[in-house]
């Protein structure tokens, strides 16, 4: 961004003379610059103070099914835009969890995958998001499924890692900070709870948010 910044003012200063639409085009630039490093800096002072101050700011007990129904709200006119079907299911097991947990951060760390979802998800395409109950382990799974491009094997374990991309071409199309997964990973951890993601090129990834339920009371 800083680049483009640089570069366009002293295009135009250098070019008194440009052409009233050309001027725009570079004005538009840097408009879009100064919003990407917005963005940017967010992104970081998130994951300054998520690093500085491990565990949830203001854990209260949360219904999962209750982060769920944000989303749904949040994408739907994305998914309308981008012609690709959204798909947000609970389940009457998720009815009766309960998480300790900030609300706030998790929405943030579930909507992050959701936007990913979007991204890499060609028009036609799905985004499913499906709440399942692991009573086994003690554990709510969030999963956040796609039908996009997919993910080679070898760049999994990597993905978490800040400003990694898979795709740099790619990436810088759609947009993006390249800590996003970074922030989910660092939110998860401090509730507690983890990131899993299973992908086949071609065919899609999911992204799953597992958290640590609560006991029942009197159990």
């Amino acid at each position: 961004p800083l680049t483009s910044l640089r570069g366009s003012p002293e295009t135009l200063l250098d070019a008194p003379d440009l052409a009233s639409d050309r001027r725009t085009e570079f004005v538009g630039i840097m408009h879009a610059q100064v919003e990407r490093m917005q963005t940017l800096v967010a992104d970081l002072l998130t994951l300054s103070r998520l690093e500085a101050h491990p565990g949830p700011d203001e854990a209260e007990p949360i219904d999962p099914e209750t982060l769920l129904k944000p989303l749904e709200r949040r994408f739907s006119e994305t998914a309308g835009k981008k012609g690709i079907r959204l798909a947000v299911i609970g389940s009457e097991e998720g009815a009766q969890l309960q998480v300790l947990g900030d609300a706030e951060a998790l929405d943030q760390a579930l909507a992050n995958l959701v936007d990913n979802a979007f991204k890499y998800t060609p028009e036609g395409g799905e985004v499913a998001v499906t709440l399942e109950e692991r009573a086994t382990t003690g554990e709510v799974a969030i999963h956040v499924r796609d039908s996009g491009i997919g993910i080679p094997p070898g760049d999994i374990p990597r993905l978490t890692e800040r400003f990694y991309r898979v795709d740099k071409g790619r990436s810088r199309a759609v947009g993006g900070t390249g800590l996003g997964l970074s922030i989910v990973k660092h939110i998860l951890h401090n509730h507690g709870g983890r990131l899993e993601v299973t992908s086949e090129q071609g065919r899609g990834s999911t992204f799953t948010a597992i958290l640590p339920t609560m006991p029942e009371m009197g159990a």
